[in-house]
């Protein structure tokens, strides 16, 4: 046990964003995948589609697997018969897609198997689901189906994500976090497989969902109002599930605090219906996005075996 809690310790430290991660320890129990960081926050890694590499970003704000059908037929992905347990469509955020089934799902050492992913036009797609941004397009989403199955960690501020495969050495993480300095915020598992922290700011409750998959972190205009937050006006949209584009003003944020921990003073994003669209989605109010320009800076280390958020 001391050995597991030091290989632990080693990937888990602190680093400076931007640097190379150092080399992933082997934890007992876990396979580990190493994510870069591509421009706009997401955490990308390579996954092996039916042996074909594919740029996927590990997306806790998506709650199912998804691949582009142009790479999924480039791939070997077949479309899921009539007779499939999982049905012939999935109905995501009113959007329909198409179930395909995969031969071999892989990312570094850790091996997902065979089964159902879902397959998405992203030139006729509804919403902007993938980013095209980068060196390198991201053609596919580990969503949050994959990473709760395997009781993911994911450090965001070194990229490491650690999968499960052995239930029977399953590690406990606050104690030694705490030393550390970092505090647990709880996670709530939300229709959808999608996860929310509380917050508060200067009187207002909300909860926010933890989304490794958004680039920034925004606040509802309702939060906004009841926070007498100064808001100036940008020229940034955002679009949201249903292709309707949000203009995003910009306000500094203090004192806000998610759980038991203080975030320093930055800038937020507050943007007009993101807590409708949010809502609709998890059937249950929320009230923004947090975003990787958050989790990042603040050393956010997602554990979905305790269902907890540890911020520093």
């Amino acid at each position: 046990m001391k050995k597991l809690f030091f290989l632990l310790v080693l990937a888990l430290a602190p680093m400076a964003i931007g640097a190379t991660p150092n080399p992933i320890p082997q934890i007992p129990g876990y396979a580990s995948v190493q994510a870069d960081l591509n421009m706009v926050n997401h955490l990308a890694i390579t996954v092996f589609v039916n042996g074909h590499p594919e740029n996927f970003a590990v997306d806790t704000g998506a709650s199912t697997t998804v691949l582009d059908r142009a790479r999924a037929k480039a791939d070997g992905v077949k479309p899921a018969p009539s007779d499939s347990p999982y049905g012939r469509f999935a109905y995501i955020k009113n959007q329909a897609l198409e179930v395909g089934l995969v031969d071999s799902l892989r990312a570094g050492t850790m091996d997902f198997g065979g089964g159902p992913i879902m397959m998405l036009d992203t030139r006729r797609a509804k919403f902007a689901m993938l980013s095209r941004t980068g060196r390198k397009p991201l053609v596919g989403l580990l969503g949050s189906d994959i990473l709760l199955h395997y009781k993911a960690i994911i450090n965001c501020r070194t990229r490491q994500i650690f999968f499960r495969t052995d239930a029977k050495r399953a590690v406990s993480l606050a104690p030694m976090l705490a030393k550390m300095g970092y505090t647990r915020v709880p996670l709530r598992e939300e229709e959808g497989h999608l996860f929310t922290v509380p917050f508060k700011l200067k009187g207002y409750e909300g909860r926010f969902l933890v989304d490794t998959g958004a680039f920034n972190t925004e606040l509802s205009s309702q939060v906004a109002h009841a926070a007498h937050l100064a808001a100036r006006p940008t020229r940034m949209y955002f679009t949201d599930v249903n292709g309707e584009r949000h203009v995003g003003d910009v306000a500094p944020v203090r004192g806000l605090t998610i759980g038991k921990f203080t975030l320093p003073t930055q800038s937020m994003f507050v943007v007009g219906g993101i807590s409708e669209m949010l809502s609709a989605a998890a059937n249950i109010k929320i009230d923004g996005l947090l975003g990787g320009d958050v989790l990042a800076p603040q050393h956010g280390i997602i554990d979905l075996s305790s269902m907890s958020l540890f911020l520093k």
